[in-house]
């Protein structure tokens, strides 16, 4: 029987890639949906690909009679409180590595550009000027801590590995395999803090995550060090890096993420010299976007044959589906 999918995407031949998968493709405007519109255009449907919407404890009990599979095109999953959906025997999952690329090769953008400031040359060349600029720090030889050392943390130690990198990281829990073979340094959060040129962020956004990234975290960087943030906005605490960044705390920051996105237009961020700004994009690449939909339909399959799917965040929710 085919399953009813809703799908609010922003790349229309994707419709027909789900089709032709065999899934019954009900197609909703593509936003970022308050509660009400969520609701709305989710009525009825068996399972829902996900890019960011709101399924809070209000939603998921409006559509629980229908819906069973909730999976996010991507990794984040801060937008759908997971523990309530395991409650009414709906499986949640992600696309763990399908995003690693995109984000891994962001996050050297943006270190490259805001320790070499290519942006500003960019700038000062099309007003008009010319100049070589300041001597800069580059990426050659440097130390990055990684906080976080899942899939797109390895994936950015691997990319590393071309620049002679000391590469240091902290996490939870380590793949010890991928440790040894990238050569990677165990460290501590004070450690990457105190030792880094570059401190990167690829953690999920989670209580014990939320603003992680502090006053006090960036009060002990290099004041020669940069701040990249390609996970969420949350994980840093932003009032205290614009502070950081007025100050002279530590010489600069790229982030793709925001705590509030749109970035409003009043944000100091927009304001700062010391700053390379993009648009939550790191993602935004034909290969992300096709790995994210393959697996989309491995998991979906592998739900509908009654198996815990790939990517399932909670796996307990087979303990309490609807009989």
């Amino acid at each position: 029987m085919a399953f009813r999918v809703g799908m609010g995407i922003r790349w229309p031949e994707y419709y027909g890639y789900m089709r032709e998968a065999g899934f019954d493709i009900v197609e909703v405007p593509f936003a970022r949906n308050t509660e009400d519109l969520v609701i709305e255009n989710y009525a009825g449907v068996n399972a829902v690909v996900a890019m960011g919407e709101p399924f809070t404890p209000r939603v998921l009990e409006a559509l629980k009679d229908n819906l069973r599979f909730i999976i996010r095109h991507g990794v984040g999953y801060d937008k759908i409180d997971v523990p309530y959906a395991t409650r009414l025997g709906i499986c949640v999952c992600n696309t763990p590595g399908a995003m690693s690329t995109g984000v891994g090769e962001t996050t050297i953008a943006l270190m490259l550009e805001i320790s070499r400031g290519f942006f500003r040359s960019d700038r000062e060349i099309k007003g008009g000027g010319y100049s070589r600029g300041p001597v800069t720090r580059g990426l050659e030889g440097a130390t990055v801590g990684l906080i976080g050392f899942g899939n797109i943390g390895q994936k950015v130690a691997r990319l590393l590995q071309g620049f002679n990198c000391r590469i240091l990281a902290y996490d939870v829990r380590y793949n010890e395999a991928r440790v040894q073979e990238l050569g990677v340094e165990k460290a501590s959060l004070e450690q990457i803090a105190r030792e880094s040129d570059f401190v990167s962020v690829h953690v999920p956004l989670m209580p014990a995550t939320a603003k992680m990234v502090d006053a006090a975290f960036m009060a002990r960087m290099k004041p020669s060090a940069y701040l990249i943030n390609t996970s969420r906005g949350g994980t840093v605490d932003e009032e205290a890096l614009i502070q950081a960044l007025k100050q002279g705390t530590i010489a600069g920051a790229g982030l793709d993420v925001f705590a509030i996105e749109p970035l409003p237009p009043e944000s100091e961020l927009r304001q700062l010299d010391n700053v390379f700004l993009t648009g939550h994009l790191a993602t935004q690449t034909t290969v992300c976007i096709q790995a994210g939909f393959d697996s989309i339909i491995r998991s979906l399959r592998e739900f509908q044959a009654g198996e815990i799917p790939f990517g399932c965040l909670n796996p307990d929710y087979v303990h309490n589906r609807p009989a």
